[in-house]
């Protein structure tokens, strides 16, 4: 890649010995001129180094470094010429078991040929240790599968929410026709997630050390809706349907994350964040929004056969901006049920027909 007028290659390379120990199977083809052979059997690697090494060429001239996974050993050379130091080896396995297999001829006792393939065997999940044994001589990076089950088991993570609701409403008809209700909501939350990594983790394995996250959020919500609907037929021709309502509502949250690095008790991990050698507050959040809605209707039917219906609501919200939280949703509608005119209603072909 280029950045800053300089050029970066990386090179890395294993270097290791195999040590095949076959099971050899022979078969004369042509006797006295051409055999085959089979061979099977394990593949002992000794692992002799690993090592990544980085070219940079900038405006200052040339330049390497050099590490070896394996030791620890770590070379560099830049404009002002070339140091080393010594530092601590990777967990980079330094013996592997293969399996190989093979097929071959001999041609007139003189030439062999042989063409082979090798294939890294299961390794064992834990070492001597009882830590999980991570990377391979030939693929380094490769993570533990396991390592993620492994994870879960010693951090002893947990996440809970709790939600409550309390509802009540009372109706009342203070005249014939007319009632009204009043209806409160009241509702609480409340959750929590607390995650931790060991060293032994995808994340340690990454960051090098062990860390851990607490997360935290309550909420509170309020809503009021209070109405009056009022129904009333009219020389048994008429008939009308109103509605009048006003609705409030408050929502309040707030949440914080906390996150700490290299703990001193991975058992206790994300319980208590102040073990650890860094600790801060990630993220912290706050919130608050309401609304308030004034609505009504009115339903009007002549014979059931003509209905007219007005609707209005203004509605504000918080969540707006300054200048347009309040709107209008005005509407309309006329409909006609043919059904009930006399050229229909003895139709029996026909259940229900209206336009609207």
């Amino acid at each position: 890649e280029n950045a800053d007028n300089a050029s970066y290659k990386t090179y890395y390379r294993e270097h290791y010995l195999d040590v095949p120990v076959n099971v050899k199977y022979s078969y004369d083809i042509l006797p006295g001129k051409i055999k085959a052979h089979a061979y099977a059997g394990p593949v002992f690697s000794f692992g002799l180094a690993s090592t990544s090494l980085e070219k940079v060429k900038d405006d200052t001239g040339k330049g390497w470094s050099r590490y070896n996974n394996y030791n620890g050993n770590y070379k560099w050379k830049d404009a002002d010429g070339r140091g080393s130091e010594k530092g601590e080896g990777t967990d980079y396995s330094m013996f592997d078991l293969k399996l190989g297999l093979g097929i071959g001829a001999t041609v007139l006792d003189m030439f062999d040929v042989k063409i082979g393939y090798k294939a890294q065997t299961y390794r064992s999940v834990y070492d001597k240790d009882g830590n999980l044994t991570q990377g391979t001589i030939s693929n380094s990076s490769v993570y533990n599968p396991i390592g993620f089950i492994d994870e879960q088991k010693r951090a002893n993570n947990a996440s809970n929410a709790y939600n409550n609701w309390l509802q009540g409403y009372i109706n009342f008809e203070p005249i014939k026709g007319l009632t009204i209700r009043h209806e409160q909501q009241i509702s609480f939350s409340n959750s929590y997630s607390g995650t931790t990594s060991s060293i032994h983790s995808y994340q340690g394995k990454l960051k090098g050390v062990s860390s851990a996250t607490y997360k935290d959020t309550n909420g509170f919500g309020w809503r009021m809706t209070t109405t009056a609907n009022y129904t009333n037929e009219f020389a048994g021709i008429h008939r009308v349907n109103a509605t009048l309502g006003i609705e409030q509502s408050l929502s309040k949250s707030q949440g914080i994350s906390l996150y700490a690095e290299d703990l001193t008790s991975e058992s206790i991990g994300w319980k208590n964040l102040m073990l650890s050698a860094m600790s801060k507050i990630e993220e912290q959040t706050m919130s608050q929004s309401t609304a308030l809605s004034f609505f009504g209707r009115i339903n009007y039917s002549l014979l059931d056969r003509y209905m007219f219906t007005v609707t209005f609501r203004r509605d504000g919200s918080s969540l707006l901006a300054y200048d347009h939280r309040w709107d209008n949703f005005p509407s309309a509608s006329v409909a006609w049920n043919l059904k009930e005119e006399n050229f229909l209603k003895n139709a029996d072909f026909i259940s229900q027909l209206k336009l609207r």
